[in-house]
């Protein structure tokens, strides 16, 4: 996840007009990658759509509520990439929509990263609470809930007065998937954000690892009672690694134009919206048996 995060942020404050010569050639774009990129995120809307719309309407379905905004978040992401659909290629789409998912490009991905901390730091709680019985009062719940929507109309008010302000520089990728600003500025000041997201991750998965080893019997008992409590062990574990793997793409990133093409970097950056809908049911069994053993 994080690798579409971190790197699509990185690769957008290329202005397509010096993305267009690529190899000394003109960069054309792929129809094919263009139509894997846009029914990869139609998937991811879809899946996330009605395992939110499952879990929300079901009274045997339990979930945090952290967890219906980390679905929502992802949902609302990959919607953002197809705003522009059937505008990818020909002539520009209409600068109105442009700029509308421009100002979704850069706004989801701290959106939905922050709502993965949220979540996890979630978990992290109810795991202190159950292993540690150490009692945390319930009203840090709605505090963690405005994180991510506050991040995110902040960062909408920042491009949309960058997008006003310096109006030609809303315009298509040179891939053709979607609309950016040609300017680094919000992609250094998303960059960050998720970078910052990224390190309490890793901050968060050491917390929860140590816990979990400093009260291991207490751990195995619970385990004992419900096999899905080590699904957690492994899902923290991903998150670990998740910003390795961006960093790794990030170097790619990095190297001359000629030897990155585009699209396809595109095209697996929409891939990784399958995580959530894959990965998600056993953090949420977890958690839910982490709170149960509270009472």
């Amino acid at each position: 996840m994080y690798v579409h995060l971190l790197s699509t942020r990185l690769l957008n404050h290329l202005p397509a007009r010096e993305l267009e010569e690529l190899g000394g050639h003109a960069y054309t774009p792929n129809l094919n990658l263009i139509i894997a990129f846009d029914a990869l995120n139609v998937f991811a809307v879809v899946t996330l759509s009605t395992i939110f719309l499952t879990a929300w309407f079901s009274r045997q379905v339990r979930r945090v509520s952290t967890w219906f905004l980390y679905i929502f978040s992802w949902a609302i992401f990959s919607l953002g990439y197809l705003l522009i659909l059937g505008n990818q290629t020909g002539p520009p789409p209409r600068q109105g929509l442009c700029f509308v998912q421009a100002m979704m490009i850069y706004a989801t991905p701290a959106f939905a990263s922050t709502s993965i901390v949220v979540f996890v730091l979630q978990i992290f709680i109810d795991i202190r609470q159950a292993l540690v019985s150490e009692r945390i009062h319930k009203d840090h719940v709605p505090v963690l809930i405005a994180i991510p929507p506050v991040l995110f109309f902040a960062i909408i008010s920042e491009v949309l007065f960058l997008g006003l302000n310096e109006p030609e520089t809303i315009e298509r990728d040179v891939s053709g998937m979607f609309c950016h600003l040609s300017i680094p500025l919000p992609s250094r000041v998303t960059g960050v954000i998720v970078l910052i997201n990224i390190l309490i991750m890793v901050i968060l998965g050491v917390l929860i690892t140590t816990t979990i080893r400093r009260n291991r019997e207490t751990w195995l008992n619970l385990r004992s009672n419900n096999a899905h409590s080590f699904n957690l062990v492994f899902r923290v574990s991903l998150f670990i690694l998740a910003p390795v793997i961006a960093t790794g793409i990030v170097v790619v990133n990095f190297l001359p134009h000629d030897k990155v093409n585009i699209s396809k970097v595109n095209v697996t950056y929409a891939i990784r919206t399958l995580t959530p809908s894959l990965s998600e049911d056993q953090s949420t069994h977890s958690t839910l048996q982490c709170q149960q053993q509270q009472v």
